[in-house]
């Protein structure tokens, strides 16, 4: 599991300006590469991604599917950091959302469990 900082996100009903949704793509990027090859994630050939989106305390309601842009940004990290060669469908078969516990950060939080699919990458 990778748990990002308390960083902006991306929500899919915002609208930033182009140049802001960028540099919120790009940081997600940056940090997930970051943090995987920190906890050493290994290679792998097939894999699914769960993220899990915590609210923060007063949040009413939720839909951590909102935040879709900032997982994929994530994972386009995780291909960065070498935890598999591409995230083609072939490779990573599902990013699916999650509702986490909700915590104090001054921000959404997303963490990101990343689940082995195939047993080719034994010795991988």
């Amino acid at each position: 599991m990778i748990h990002l900082p308390d960083m902006a996100l991306i929500n899919a009903n915002d609208r930033p300006h182009w140049s802001k949704r960028h540099k919120i793509t790009a940081a997600i990027r940056a940090d997930t590469a970051t943090l995987a090859r920190q906890a050493k994630v290994p290679r792998l050939t097939r894999a699914r991604i769960v993220y899990v989106m915590q609210p923060k305390a007063r949040t009413r309601i939720f839909d951590p599917s909102n935040w879709s842009l900032s997982a994929k940004a994530a994972v386009d990290g995780l291909a960065d950091a070498g935890v598999f060669e591409d995230d083609n469908a072939a490779v990573v078969t599902g990013v699916d959302p999650r509702a986490g516990e909700r915590q104090n950060g001054a921000n959404i939080r997303m963490s990101l469990v990343v689940i082995d699919q195939g047993e080719e990458n034994e010795g991988a």
